[in-house]
């Protein structure tokens, strides 16, 4: 079973967001994907994920997102984690600001851990010390930290 704190490298950590709104969050999150060499083409990834927000939002509440899509761009299964300061309308289901962003994608051929994955970053996602720790996080060690003492 693969762990969080395994798919999450410090390379895939973004401290500070500078997009406005959902597509350029998106924008920005894939083309981390495109600048660490796991996609060839960023547009194709980028055009996926706006598909799956076009079908239901992925922004959560509790001022959580976590797009997600799969997709035969990725060979493997991929995690980044990355934060805005200023919060970003990501169309959430209770309406709040999301300042929390886990853009995870998989492979088609993973689905038995890619539902696992989703599963394990929901259960995190709920607890209130971990969203507060990882909002008020000052650096990449911090949030991997945080996120391998409560996975």
């Amino acid at each position: 079973m693969c762990l969080l704190n395994e798919l999450l490298k410090q390379n895939f950590i973004i401290m500070n967001l500078k997009g406005n709104n959902k597509e350029e969050i998106l924008r920005e999150l894939t083309d981390r994907f495109y600048e660490e060499g796991l996609i060839e083409d960023k547009n194709s990834l980028f055009n996926t994920l706006i598909e799956r927000e076009n079908i239901a939002t992925t922004g959560l509440g509790r001022h959580v997102g976590l797009p997600h899509a799969r997709t035969n761009a990725v060979s493997k299964l991929h995690l980044v984690f990355a934060k805005s300061e200023k919060g970003i309308d990501f169309k959430s289901l209770d309406k709040k600001k999301v300042f929390l962003f886990f853009l995870f994608v998989g492979p088609d051929d993973k689905n038995e851990e890619y539902i696992k994955i989703l599963a394990k970053l929901s259960r995190l996602i709920r607890i209130k010390e971990v969203r507060e720790s990882l909002i008020s996080a000052k650096n990449e060690d911090e949030v991997l930290d945080i996120i391998k003492n409560n996975e």
